[in-house]
């Protein structure tokens, strides 16, 4: 379980103005397992991570996957009594690791739930233990293959919890090293939640995995975000269209020319063509690697290597080595093929956490439903039209609400625009 992260001195992660090697990380994560083997010496449980990107949030992850307990990741942007304890009960936590800078106010919030869990705190080398739990209640985990549980779209009433095994994530890591191209040499910057999944599988676990340099950036902002890349010399990193839009609208874009930077991957909804547009004839030595993905598939499901005005322009890509993609219920008043979009992988999750039926209902004969509505073009490259349940029929014709979106957003004076 230890092999994913190597014993190299001068390759690990930069936090805060500091460097950690990965042979620090390794041996900073088998004392937190071997912590949570004493303090749970039967059974194994749900463990909860609550904290801000970190280096904390690393070896705290790793010290849950090394002692073969469940790592349960909490968005550190919950901030209500409701929030932390819905997301505590739904995921059955009954140890919860911060830091510093989070311990203050979860443990105020834990105080005033009455929830009985037990918080480990992580203060430079030592491990403090608050609210200690005589007797872990807690159910096993569902299934003994599963190694995390991610979070998926959903209200904060009713998140839904995606259980994947050790096996999916890493099978599903390796699978972008090898599509995305990366290589030791890489430096990544992290501008995303670690808690989420992309970020959780193609920055953070790919680039342990192949002993390339993390450094873990500042709260996104379009200069932070240029003085960070031209200062560390970061060759990739990994953005959601909101931040590439505002990255578009600085006059410092140009700049990026001049950096090291040459990949910056992006998911997770549709960026808007005219923003797409500006960032390719600004930074020409810069590819904009557009991918597909969801949480219950691993994320990563396909990628557009050949995104430029000339080429694949806004396409999804092709799939990643070894899944498949199958185009259901076209509909025949289409101008294009276009359909719901169904996925086989090898990185399928084990299902939604204590809800069978939504699994069922989700992946059917070994495809997952993805929801998603969209077309595969003559040379294999899939296009995202929509989701399936925001379809409006107007005179017999099927109208997606991200076209509206489209045709808005492609007004100089609009930057964002958002459907109900």
């Amino acid at each position: 379980r230890m092999n994913i992260i190597s014993s190299s001195n001068d390759r690990g992660v930069y936090f805060d103005n500091s460097f950690t090697s990965y042979k620090d990380i390794r041996l900073k994560s088998a004392h937190i397992a071997d912590f949570l083997n004493a303090l749970i010496p039967n059974g194994r449980q749900n463990i909860g991570i609550y904290m801000h990107n970190s280096l904390d949030y690393i070896v705290a992850y790793f010290g849950i996957l090394f002692s073969n307990n469940v790592i349960v990741p909490i968005y550190r942007k919950l901030s209500s009594q409701f929030e932390i304890s819905n997301e505590i009960l739904i995921s059955d936590v009954s140890i919860v690791f911060t830091n510093n800078e989070s311990f203050g106010d979860f443990s105020q919030i834990i105080n005033d739930a009455d929830l009985k869990v037990c918080i480990v705190n992580i203060n430079n080398e030592n491990l403090e233990i608050y609210n200690s739990v005589s007797n872990y209640s807690t159910p096993e985990p569902a299934d003994d293959k599963l190694s995390i549980l991610l979070q998926s779209s959903g209200t904060t009433n009713n998140p839904k919890k995606i259980m994947h095994s050790k096996d999916s994530i890493f099978t599903n890591m390796k699978m972008h090293v090898m599509s995305a191209n990366l290589t030791e040499n890489e430096k990544t910057l992290i501008q995303l939640p670690m808690t989420f999944s992309y970020c959780n599988t193609a920055q953070m676990l790919a680039h342990i995995y192949i002993n390339a340099d993390i450094y873990i950036g500042k709260q996104f902002t379009p200069e932070s975000f240029i003085d960070q890349v031209i200062d560390k010399g970061i060759t990739n990193t990994i953005l959601v269209p909101t931040q590439l839009t505002s990255l578009a609208l600085s006059h410092n874009l140009d700049k990026l020319n001049t950096s090291k930077l040459q990949k910056v991957f992006y998911g997770g909804s549709h960026l808007n063509n005219s923003i797409l547009e500006k960032l390719l004839h600004t930074c020409p030595n810069v590819c904009f690697v557009n991918t597909y993905g969801q949480t219950e598939a691993g994320p990563r499901i396909r990628i557009n290597m050949n995104n430029t005005i000339n080429g694949k322009f806004n396409s999804a890509g092709k799939p990643l080595s070894g899944i498949k993609i199958d185009i259901r219920n076209i509909a025949d008043n289409e101008e294009k093929p276009i359909g719901d979009i169904f996925v086989n992988t090898p990185c399928m999750m084990l299902g939604y956490y204590k809800n069978k039926d939504l699994t069922k209902d989700t992946i059917k004969s070994g495809w997952l439903d993805t929801g998603d509505r969209g077309y595969i073009d003559e040379d294999g490259y899939l296009y995202i039209t929509g989701r399936k349940k925001n379809i409006i029929i107007s005179g017999g014709i099927n109208i997606y609400p991200e076209e509206i979106e489209n045709v808005l957003e492609s007004h100089e004076k609009i930057i964002k625009a958002y459907g109900e």
